[in-house]
């Protein structure tokens, strides 16, 4: 007989599997995962199952004892999923809206983006990340995508071409998985990170912009996509936050903290690591990234394996094992189709003292904040 921790295991296993089969299933949940930010993907993927609302979640006594807060009577906790020695159990966490304030308890402080504080906010990412933010916070978050996503497939290339097996990316070579995993990534992190901030999403996303996402059609292949998109997102979010809850206070941000090396840095827990094309509308979104809509590239002379490339790309500094395509020039899924500038080594994301930029130790208040 299957244990309660086995139910919720096989749950979120048939969760994962389907959540790219539809692309409305994947945005509304990319939707709430910018809600929940602080959490895995796969705890996004079991609260957004169990509670598809919830805003910040944290544990009973995290509510009760730091918070001063008490939960409803009838309240049903949020099973989340852990591992000890490669066996599950469950623990629990109750969204806000499951809680009520206490004489002299506090509320927690949900932040939300506002225009007015876009140069603090644009600052503060230029420098924690040195993409630009001169032209507005949506480009910049969008060029955030570019970079993390190519980024993150050069650190766990391997992983991913495993996890690829048996999907419907199995046979395809390396650089054809490259495009279709940093299509996928990009545009999953920029909509997750344009809705989180409150942009007008149809203004930046056509349906179109997702059609990459079917081919991510297996649990391991589901996970490799939603774990990039959910650890580049803690890393950014967090960086967002900080310099919004400034602006609400209105005091100075602080440095960011310090932060372990990038040859630390692992896979997260369960990670393996076209018929006739139609003229479709160019989005606001392809037309920044300088991507054409995610679609199968054609080859480039020479056959399988051969090099590609959906565009005009840029000619000369073509960084020794870049992708290419068939002229020399990068791929349109590396950052550099956007001119932003490269810095440090490719392991990790530099801060602005020249140290690698992670997802920081969960802070103990409410998840998401």
């Amino acid at each position: 007989m299957a244990t309660k921790a086995e139910a919720y295991r096989q749950m979120a296993d048939h969760a994962t599997q389907s959540l790219t089969a539809q692309v409305r299933d994947w945005t509304k949940f990319l939707v709430a995962a910018g809600q929940i930010y602080k959490y895995g993907f796969l705890e996004q993927i079991m609260i957004h199952t169990q509670c598809p609302g919830a805003k910040a979640c944290a544990e009973f006594d995290l509510w009760s004892r730091r918070m001063g807060r008490h939960i409803r009577r009838g309240s049903k906790g949020i099973a989340l999923l852990r591992y000890r020695d490669g066996r599950p159990f469950l623990r629990y966490v109750f969204d806000i809206a499951d809680t009520e304030r206490r004489p002299n308890g506090r509320d927690p402080v949900l932040w939300q983006y506002r225009d007015e504080y876009e140069g603090v906010v644009t600052a503060h990412l230029e420098e924690c990340f040195k993409v630009p933010g001169n032209n507005g916070l949506a480009k910049q978050l969008i060029g955030l995508a570019v970079q993390f996503a190519d980024e993150y497939w050069h650190d766990f290339k391997d992983n991913i071409m495993l996890a690829a097996r048996d999907s419907a990316l199995d046979g395809l070579d390396e650089d054809n998985v490259a495009f279709r995993f940093c299509n996928a990534v990009t545009v999953s992190l920029a909509f997750l990170l344009l809705a989180r901030c409150g942009f007008d999403l149809d203004s930046y996303f056509t349906p179109e912009d997702f059609d990459c996402i079917g081919e991510f059609n297996t649990r391991d292949t589901v996970l490799a996509l939603g774990n990039a998109v959910s650890e580049s997102a803690g890393v950014i979010l967090r960086q967002v936050e900080r310099a919004v809850k400034a602006c609400m206070s209105g005091r100075a941000i602080g440095r960011p903290a310090p932060v372990r090396q990038a040859e630390e840095r692992q896979p997260q827990e369960n990670t393996p690591a076209a018929g006739d094309e139609k003229p479709r509308r160019r989005s606001r979104f392809s037309a920044r990234t300088g991507n054409a809509p995610c679609r199968r590239p054609r080859a480039a002379a020479g056959g399988p394996g051969a090099a590609f490339h959906t565009g005009t790309p840029r000619t000369g500094n073509a960084r020794p094992g870049a992708r290419t395509g068939p002229s020399g020039g990068p791929c349109q899924t590396s950052p550099r189709t956007l001119q932003l500038p490269h810095h440090g080594r490719r392991s990790g994301r530099r801060g602005p003292q020249g140290q690698v930029c992670r997802q920081h130790r969960r802070h103990p208040g409410s998840e998401g904040h």
